[in-house]
């Protein structure tokens, strides 16, 4: 395995607990459940107006600072690609 994709593994995992643990798991699980806007992807679809719920929407918003912020500490692999693999993680274990 790369040291990308040991990155992308061990960021996924501290994302995916903090996600499991915290007060708005619920709709952050949601999300993932529901994915982005058909054609949009997570990076793009993530302001679509009327498309999520406003529990969703605040549960977005808690996530994309996580995902900036482990992005810019760790250098990780990218924004998107940590987005589909939290989805990938979380679909696996609910």
């Amino acid at each position: 395995m790369s040291s990308l994709e040991e990155k992308l593994k061990s960021d996924t995992t501290i994302l995916v607990n903090k996600i499991r643990s915290h007060p708005e798991s619920n709709s952050m699980i949601e999300v993932f459940n529901k994915g982005p806007p058909k054609d949009k992807g997570y990076m793009w679809g993530l302001n679509e107006p009327n498309y999520w719920t406003e529990e969703e929407k605040i549960a977005i918003n808690i996530m994309h600072k996580w995902v900036l912020e482990i992005w810019v500490q760790r250098k990780c692999s990218g924004y998107a690609v940590m987005f589909r693999s939290i989805e990938s993680k979380l679909k696996t274990i609910n």
